[in-house]
């Protein structure tokens, strides 16, 4: 670039001009006539270009300052942090963008956005500074506001583009392909409007260019281009002709500035300032002000609304408190006589209209201690909506969302009122705990939304059917508690017995009729009982109900709470189990009923117990499961398996290929660690991942399809195998074997009792061994107890079976035992041999 400014249309001496002394020309026309200050620095800062902007925006002319140095000419402090930023941004070859504070010839100052560029030789060493700068006066109010939200736009580069008459691009800078996407070569030569004006804005460019062409700048026009890739970009753009030195428009140059993080803000702030004018439009704000020298009240028409007044009838503080609903005139008065002090208010009352409509106040006031009349200036906001709003979440948050009925919350308020109250004759407080059978069913085959119709329908008969002392509450799913007071046992009874009755009329739901029963637990309240503990035991009585065969009454009594106390004990002692080591694994063989060969174990838990002896596994197994405790026992338990299992395939000769098979709940199975569990108990006893196998039920699977697939994914996914334990007992959908990843099911014993015998069983394992097959999965049959039903199973195709014929579940000593005196897990001639020791 050529020092001062040159006339691209001033023919030079001597021969003719070459290609590249034209671009340099055009390039020189293209930055005097950008329509902003533009000049160019030698790497020992001084000036060596400075174009006509540069010169109205300074007041120096381009020959005054060429060849001084720019900091002494433009700025207040030619040194100082900002420089040395600028500085260091330019000898990194960065561009700087920001803003700066400028100075014009006669000392005035300025605030200015600067574009500094460097300029690199072929070596990438700085030779030039080239310094696009705007004067930003007018709007620096508005970009201070918008600082913080417009860095991305403030800081960029512009996008300075050359355009022939053609409109086609004779120079495109850096910052021009970083916006659109198009190097210079894939620019220079096509038209610009291709480039980037989206199609439905080309009307709209053509117009501009009319206008350019005509020699007037179109300036920080806000419009929409679009890039390389086809997405929009908001832009801020300058059109400004461009002229040779005798005139002639010979271009068009455009400055484009990347714009859209600032309008994305600005029509965010839109919406604020839309949803903001909408609340002030709404809102009721009245005002006033006291005069206690000659006790005159002066009220805003919006005040007087609010008290239901006529506005500009005389008011004084006599008609303040005579507003104030009964209830509230002690505390309005009170602000009232306090009003000759200085003092403020700040207080919340109701108003009662003269229409008998009721209305909240929020009031807030202070003297004015400027005022030597220590006038008092005050609001009065009516917040009725307000107040209707939180009584309206507190009704919410102590009432069923569903049914409107007191949820558990309020239930416990009033249970405790109610129990803290001295009854009368030994007529005591009653509470019936109802819950819908089999509720569950409804939902699977009608929808989530039927069966929420039918819990609004159930809680409306059990609001007609009891009294309007009585409370009946939705504790949650499908249980109710109702509350009684002044009932004796049999009255309670008798209540629990109707309710019962009614909700077992039919029920017209999404019109299907339904005829749903219902299970109920009655406890009377006792001395000294909690609220806690009468819901506890009127729940065991409901669950006693269920046990009993559904659709009845039960009352607790003590065979009840003895129970509960059993359960609650064995709970107790189940906690201490694992760390006095009475819970133990013991190992059922499973066997391949083709070549009588040992192929794995199942683990199943046992507990010796200090003062009861053994326990089965029903008499502890659920109370872990309600408790929670299986987690920690179940984790337990798969380490516990699988190094003894790593212990076997280490030690005993044919012990290789044994595997384990290990239950899991479904607490177990919702624990959100399981998959590293399992990963790292597998590590541990250096046992395979595919020696593994998980047994879950079928009930298991259905109660979180969800959490159950995509746990079992992850299990799958380990390479750990997937059993489905006493496959067809459980209420599910065969569906489940294609939706879960799925390996092998176990044909419950309770299929095996007839088989031979029973049309029924055989048939059943016939189906269940046949559906495993051809889906490839094995099928294992449990309680094998006779070799006859060993020869059915093989000829139904079943592949492996466990059972009495040949081991009970073994002690770990035991298993070795048994397993070396049964050919270590070699194949026998027949399954009957096996079965011989």
């Amino acid at each position: 670039m050529r020092s001062g400014r040159t006339s691209p249309g001033a023919p030079p001496a001597g021969p003719p001009p070459s290609a590249a002394d034209e671009a340099l020309r055009f390039q020189a026309a293209l930055l005097d006539a950008v329509g902003e200050a533009v000049l160019a620095t030698d790497t020992d800062g001084t000036t060596i270009y400075w174009n006509r902007a540069a010169e109205a925006m300074y007041g120096w002319s381009a020959a005054e300052v060429i060849g001084r140095q720019t900091l002494d000419t433009l700025s207040h402090q030619p040194g100082g942090p900002l420089v040395d930023e600028i500085v260091r941004h330019l000898l990194d070859g960065r561009t700087w963008s920001g803003v700066a504070p400028g100075r014009r010839r006669d000392g005035s100052a300025f605030p200015s956005q600067v574009t500094a560029t460097p300029m690199l030789d072929a070596a990438g060493e700085l030779v030039a500074v080239i310094s696009v700068v705007r004067d930003i006066t007018r709007h620096q109010q508005a970009e201070d506001r918008m600082r913080e939200l417009s860095a991305i736009v403030e800081s960029s580069g512009c996008a300075i583009i050359g355009n022939d008459l053609d409109g086609r691009v004779r120079t495109w800078n850096a910052a021009a392909e970083a916006l659109y996407g198009y190097t210079a070569d894939q620019a220079i030569g096509r038209s610009s409007e291709e480039l980037v004006v989206p199609p439905e804005r080309r009307g709209e460019i053509v117009q501009l260019l009319s206008v350019v062409r005509a020699g007037q700048p179109v300036r920080e026009l806000e419009t929409v281009h679009q890039r390389r890739d086809s997405t929009r970009v908001d832009i801020a753009v300058t059109f400004s002709p461009i002229h040779d030195a005798g005139g002639t428009l010979v271009g068009v140059s455009a400055i484009a500035r990347d714009i859209t993080a600032r309008k994305r803000l600005e029509r965010a702030l839109a919406e604020d300032r839309g949803r903001l004018a909408e609340a002030q439009r709404v809102a009721r704000l009245g005002s006033f002000e006291y005069d206690p020298s000659n006790d005159n009240l002066t009220w805003s028409d919006e005040l007087y609304r609010i008290f239901g007044l006529e506005p500009g009838r005389p008011v004084g503080p006599d008609d303040y408190v005579a507003g104030a609903h009964p209830g509230d005139v002690d505390l309005v008065r009170a602000a009232v006589d306090r009003r000759s002090h200085p003092t403020t208010l700040d207080h919340v009352h109701r108003v009662l209209r003269p229409d008998g409509t009721l209305r909240w106040v929020h009031v807030r006031a202070s003297v004015d201690e400027q005022d030597p009349a220590r006038r008092m200036l005050g609001t009065v906001l009516d917040i009725t909506e307000r107040k209707l709003a939180e009584e309206a979440l507190e009704h919410r948050a102590r009432h069923d969302a569903l049914t409107d009925l007191p949820n558990r919350v309020l239930l416990a308020d009033r249970l405790t009122s109610m129990l803290a109250e001295p009854h009368a004759r030994g007529i005591a407080a009653a509470v019936i705990f109802l819950d819908v059978d089999q509720f569950k069913v409804i939902n699977d085959s009608l929808g989530h939304a039927a069966g929420d119709q039918l819990l609004v329908l159930l809680a409306e008969r059990l609001r007609r059917g009891l009294r309007p002392t009585d409370t009946v509450a939705r504790f949650g799913g499908d249980e109710f508690v109702v509350l009684c007071e002044a009932l004796n046992r049999g009255e309670a009874a008798a209540l629990a017995q109707r309710l019962c009755e009614s909700l077992a009329e039919p029920v017209l739901v999404d019109g299907a009729e339904l005829v749903v029963t219902v299970s109920a637990g009655l406890a009377m309240a006792s001395p000294g009982q909690t609220a806690e503990s009468l819901l506890r035991d009127a729940d065991a009585a409901m669950y006693r109900a269920k046990e009993r065969g559904r659709g009845r009454v039960e009352i607790f009594g003590q065979h009840l709470r003895r129970r509960a106390q059993a359960r609650l004990d064995t709970e107790t002692d189940l906690r201490r189990a694992v760390s006095r080591r009475e819970l133990q694994l013991a190992y059922q063989p499973v066997l391949s009923l083709r070549s009588g060969r040992v192929v794995g174990v199942e683990a199943l838990m046992r507990w010796d117990h200090a003062e009861r002896g053994p326990l089965a596994p029903d008499q502890f197994v659920p109370v872990a499961e309600e408790s929670g405790l299986i987690v920690p026992i179940g984790a337990w338990a798969l380490h516990e398996a699988l190094a003894q299992l790593g212990h076997w395939r280490r030690q005993l000769p044919g012990g290789r290929g044994l595997h384990v098979s290990v239950n899991l709940s479904g607490r177990q199975l919702a624990e959100p660690g399981l998959h590293d569990l399992v990963a790292n108990a597998a590590a541990l006893a250096s046992v395979p991942l595919s020696a593994l196998h998980l047994e879950i039920t079928e009930s298991v699977l259905m109660d979180d399809t969800g959490v159950a697939e995509a746990t079992l994914a992850a299990l799958d996914e380990l390479g750990v195998r997937l059993d489905v334990d006493d496959f067809g007992t459980g209420y599910a959908s065969l569906s489940y074997l294609k939706r879960f990843p799925i390996d092998g099911v176990k044909i419950d014993r309770s299929f095996l009792d007839g088989l031979g015998s029973d049309n029924h069983d055989t048939s059943i394992v016939a189906a269940v061994s046949g559906l495993a097959s051809a889906l490839g999965l094995t099928a294992v049959a449990e309680g094998v107890e006779t070799l006859a039903q060993v020869a059915v199973l093989r000829e139904l195709g079943c592949g492996f079976g466990q059972g009495h014929l040949w081991a009970p579940a073994l002690h770990p000593v035991e298993f070795a035992a048994w397993f070396t005196s049964h050919g270590g897990g070699r194949p026998g001639r027949d399954v009957a041999l096996a079965a011989g020791g």
